[in-house]
């Protein structure tokens, strides 16, 4: 039976910022897949915010240093962008339901320090991509039979 304690220090040493080793460490409690998940994700924005506006997730989060109470909706766009644009090392972009679930990760990070998200604001002023639904048909009994016979 999987045990699921606080994830382990060479783990963690993945990320420069306390901030997210803290949110990481609480969500560990819980579930510790969930913890690395999260953690991945957050090594992606902590990517993000190191490369667009040359700060560090503390300064952001812990410190505040930068004020973005009125400019979040606009960082949060920008990441959604970066993601958009953004290729694998096997030359594939990320599909729309896991740039969402990235921005989904960060919110939840980013509103455990305090940083309001409204989400009225959001709905308006952070582009999400369209997650495209796929309705799945049932094979008839024929087609059965006949990929059965071949």
């Amino acid at each position: 039976m999987p045990t699921y304690t606080v994830i382990s220090q060479t783990t963690l040493n993945k990320t420069k910022s306390m901030a997210i080793i803290r949110y990481v460490e609480r969500i560990s409690v819980t579930n510790k897949r969930t913890a690395n998940e999260y953690l991945s994700r957050l090594i992606t924005f902590e990517t993000f915010i190191n490369e667009k506006y040359n700060f560090s997730v503390d300064e952001l989060t812990i410190n505040k240093l930068f004020n973005f109470k009125d400019d979040i909706y606009e960082l949060l766009a920008a990441y959604v962008a970066w993601l958009s644009a953004r290729v694998d090392k096997n030359g594939y972009k990320l599909s729309a339901i896991s740039i969402k679930s990235r921005i989904v990760t960060v919110r939840r990070f980013l509103e455990t320090f305090d940083i309001d998200i409204s989400q009225r604001k959001f709905q308006l002023k952070v582009s999400l991509p369209r997650v495209a639904i796929q309705f799945k048909e049932a094979i008839s009994k024929e087609e059965i039979i006949k990929m059965l016979e071949t």
